[in-house]
């Protein structure tokens, strides 16, 4: 229960980190 519970976290937690990285990315080919 614990691990599921951190294992949420740390989806939500990278969820915004991903989709900033990603852009940087596109913005830096541009």
């Amino acid at each position: 229960m614990m691990m599921k519970r951190v294992d949420e976290n740390f989806s939500i937690s990278m969820a915004p980190l991903l989709t900033l990285t990603t852009l940087t990315l596109i913005f830096s080919i541009w």
